[in-house]
């Protein structure tokens, strides 16, 4: 076959635009999730990666090249840096659908030298739902404007005011320029009743056999990610939510390596803030120790280390029949074992053969840190058929061990109440304004059905028996309808049209380093379909700076423009567990509009490696909204949140700050191993009532503490089972034996339906302790960072307490007085009004809100 000239040019001129469009947009790249993993309602990395080559691998020709790490490099190599000039300008628009499918959007601009990755946190609202990314360009040229995909040429035609961004106000006039689209798929996402441990390293280290040796049900067993190195991690600490527990490894010394500065602190502020960090030395402990970015891991002074082949300690803390088998009697077969001495009076040792300890735990911030003196990886470790029984007795898995029978039982009650994590039954509480009907179900239906019923078979039964069926039909039909309308009219203005809001707030103060979590959860009531903005306020008496009082966020009668705005934290939504309607796990996918809309293309035909993660492309993708109707989540705000008619929504926010004045509650030590002395008192200056001090297995009940009121702790003091305060159980007297009389504990039922705030949020927050699962039939997976009942066993005292508390109503909700914000320890959730950003005044007395406090005290040792 023969061509001409002209149709070879004709050729080149139609295939020659793809191709380069195609290379041009394999530079970016998308991925989502720690290896693929994800959970909806829980905070996760998205990654862009622009400006990188297509870099793809084939295990048929090299099945000894692992997947890479960050931006591309093998394991324990540096990537070759090549010399480029060129600089992107511009930014990455990230666009999830919330919990409802209402699509939010985070924004992050870019200015750096190609190439580059870059990172955007999010949660997706849905466990089938879609996600959107859009990169754009900044230009000097407002008519460069298109979009380009790898399946071809798409040239989308965009005006001059689509283009215009906030970038209008910059003095350069810079414009931008849409130069990639496309949408992604997130299904196969964990449940939120999931656990996850995340291994660092080029093995999981025998945790995922350890876990399936676990004797539990399958659906109680946590699943194991592995990532091949500390650049694989996301780098914002907020993503890292997705992690339960992670383990890190020291045999690998590639993997040591790998773990950069920022890593380090990310690790230790991740671990501060309520992760569970297991830590893996052995043989190469002294090359670990020596590094002095690891001091604030090291539970005391290394000594050296020890090559043993005595195993009976390892067996007695696993609780195993089965003995370690070592392979040899030579040298290499012996188990290196880090010798730690004059360890740190917070460090507990759990286990240890004769003067050499072997398992070590202590508490960090909110968090908590294991040691394991030895190599998880040694092959007589790995070989150990009762590994799976010394990881459950390490993480306390044991303990939350339950009979699956039982826990099926009772969470078939969840179909009845929409859903099986006790996060469900808090946001079900805050769903109850008091003073609103809400429209029921039952009542919808009722009307369903009867107009069905007039219009079918009663229409048919007038039309044949009357004379003018027909006509006493219709006019039936009319008075219903008309009847039906007035009843939705009546509901509909009902009520005065204020915005209502139920909240609930807790704090955690660690005097230790002097610093605050605050946490809340809320409600909004709207009664007009409209555009709100979500904000955070806090209030702080006394700037560390300048010693003035100051406020971060007015009050509700002024502007609300803060004047130090929180520096980490969030407000977002908060969803609903579970697979029922309306649940994140729901196969139900509700979108606010068509996320494959003109213009939208999904990259196919490419797989690429983001981070080893195996991306690939999917042309038929739907669930994410292109719709106008969009919220930006900006720092502690979310802006232009669309609200229906007499419609609730839920949020979430939490922050963490340095309080700006240290408080002191009192120094506790350790009495007979298990009780503790001491003194506690109330710094604040407003009331705490209901007070109770958790240490252990044992709890102290003080009561009400006035402001500036001491309460001493002496070995007079009457303590109680820490359960079975928290369980509210009563003490009966049992007459079975004739020769005595003697008192047993009967546990009150846990109450799935109540709405009494207090007493929901009390089980979350020690919700291990309170029986967990077994109690309540319940997850308590979805909000875990509030449980911390592993730290009562890790010599830190739990301090709980409400601020004082007026208008107790009926219900038994109390609500919190107007001077608790003082000593900047609580905030609110605000609206602002978008249009002019001021606050519009939510102060009905008869909503919720309600306050706790819990400070961590760190017990000494006893002497």
């Amino acid at each position: 076959m023969r061509f001409t000239l002209r149709q070879v040019f004709i050729f080149c001129l139609a295939v020659l635009p793809g191709i380069m469009s195609a290379s041009a947009e394999e530079r970016i790249q998308v991925g989502h999730g720690i290896q693929s993993v994800w959970k909806p309602g829980v905070w996760i990395p998205f990654q862009v990666k622009i400006g990188y080559e297509n870099e793809t691998r084939n295990p048929a020709i090299n099945p000894e090249e692992k997947p890479s790490g960050k931006l591309g490099e093998k394991l324990g190599e540096k990537p070759e840096e090549k010399p480029t000039s060129e600089r992107f300008r511009g930014r990455v628009v990230l666009e999830i659908p919330d919990s409802d499918g209402i699509p939010m959007t985070v924004k992050k601009e870019v200015n750096a030298e190609l190439p580059t990755t870059v990172e955007l946190c999010g949660r997706i609202g849905n466990a089938h739902g879609n996600y959107r990314i859009k990169v754009y360009k900044s230009s000097e040229n407002k008519r460069e404007s298109t979009a380009k995909t790898v399946t071809g040429v798409v040239t989308v035609a965009r005006t001059d005011s689509e283009m215009v961004t906030e970038a209008e106000a910059d003095s350069k006039m810079k414009t931008e320029s849409l130069i990639y689209e496309t949408v992604q798929s997130v299904e196969g996402a964990l449940r939120n009743t999931k656990g996850v441990i995340l291994v660092v390293g080029p093995t999981e280290a025998g945790v995922e056999a350890s876990i399936a040796q676990m004797a539990c049900a399958s659906e109680l067993k946590p699943t194991v990610v592995r990532v091949e190195s500390a650049g694989d991690l996301p780098e914002s600490v907020t993503a890292w939510e997705l992690v339960d527990t992670l383990v890190l490894t020291t045999e690998n010394e590639p993997v040591l390596e790998s773990w950069g500065t920022e890593e380090i602190k990310r690790l230790k502020q991740w671990t501060e803030r309520g992760g569970t960090l297991v830590v893996s030395v052995g043989k190469n402990a002294e090359k670990w120790a020596s590094d002095s970015r690891w001091e604030w891991l090291l539970p005391g002074k290394l000594e050296k280390v020890i090559p043993v082949r005595e195993t009976a300690a390892m067996e007695v803390f696993a609780q195993s029949p089965i003995p370690v088998t070592l392979l040899g009697v030579s040298e290499k077969y012996r188990i290196g074992t880090a010798r730690f001495t004059e360890l740190l009076p917070s460090v507990q040792v759990r286990a240890q053969q004769y003067d050499l300890p072997l398992v070590l735990r202590r508490g960090m911030g909110l968090g908590q840190v294991h040691w394991v003196t030895f190599d998880l990886e040694h092959p007589a470790i790995s070989q150990w058929e009762g590994r799976g029984n010394f990881l459950a007795m390490l993480l306390g898995f044991s303990e939350k061990n339950v009979q699956y029978a039982q826990y099926e039982e009772k969470s078939v009650r969840g179909m009845v109440r929409g859903y099986d994590d006790i996060s469900g039954q808090l946001r079900s509480a805050l769903d109850d304004f008091s003073g609103l009907r809400p429209v029921s179900f039952g009542l919808l239906a009722g009307f369903f059905f009867v107009y069905l019923a007039i219009i079918g078979p009663g229409c048919w039964f007038l039309c044949r028996k009357l004379p003018h069926g027909g006509e006493i039909a219709s006019w039936i039909l009319f008075l219903v309808t008309v009847g039906t309308g007035t009843v939705f009219l009546l509901f509909l203005f009902a009520t005065d049209g204020e915005l209502r809001v139920n909240q609930v707030q807790v704090t955690d103060y660690l005097p230790e380093n002097n610093t605050l979590r605050q946490s809340c959860w809320g409600n909004v009531w709207s009664p007009d379909a409209e555009t709100w903005t979500i904000a955070w306020e806090t209030t702080c008496p006394v700037s560390s700076e300048t010693g003035r009082e100051e406020t971060v966020g007015k009050s509700s009668q002024s502007d609300a423009s803060c004047a130090t705005p929180p520096k980490d934290g969030w407000v977002s939504w908060f969803g609903l567990p579970g697979a029922y309607l309306g649940g994140m796990d729901s196969r139900m996918t509700f979108t606010g509009g068509d996320f494959t809309g003109t213009g939208t293309h999904s990259v196919s035909g490419y797989s690429g490696n983001l981070k080893g993660l195996e991306l690939s492309g999917n042309p038929e993708l739907s669930g994410v909204s292109s719709a106008s109707e969009m919220y930006t989540l900006n720092g502690c705000r979310l802006e232009n949140v669309p609200f229906l008619a007499r419609s609730t929504r839920s949020f979430c926010a939490c922050r963490w700050e340095e309080s700006v004045k240290n408080m002191d509650f009192g120094t506790l030590s350790e009495y007979n191993q298990s009780r503790v002395l001491g003194e506690i008192r109330n710094p604040l200056s407003v009331a705490l009532d209901g007070c109770l001090l958790l240490y252990g297995g044992w709890a102290y009940e003080i009561g009400r503490l006035e402001p500036g009121e001491c309460f001493t702790i002496h070995e007079g003091v009457s303590y109680f089972s820490a359960s079975a305060l928290l369980l509210d159980a009563d003490m009966i007297e049992d007459r079975s034996l004739k020769s005595s009389v003697s008192r047993r504990r009967v546990n009150r039922p846990y109450d799935p339906v109540s709405h009494n705030l207090t007493y929901i949020l009390r089980t979350m927050m020690f919700f291990e302790k309170c029986g967990g699962r077994t109690y309540t039939g319940l997850s308590g997976q979805y909000q875990r960072q509030l449980d911390v009942s592993a730290l009562l066993n890790c010599r830190t005292a739990v301090l709980y307490g409400v601020p004082e508390m007026v208008n107790s109503g009926s219900d038994g909700n109390a609500r919190a007085s107007g001077n608790t914000e003082i000593d900047g320890l609580f905030g609110r959730l605000t609206i602002l009004n978008p249009k002019d950003g001021k606050v519009i005044p939510c102060e009905n007395s008869e909503d919720k809100n309600v306050r706790v406090l819990r400070v961590f005290l760190p017990v000494e040792t006893g002497k």
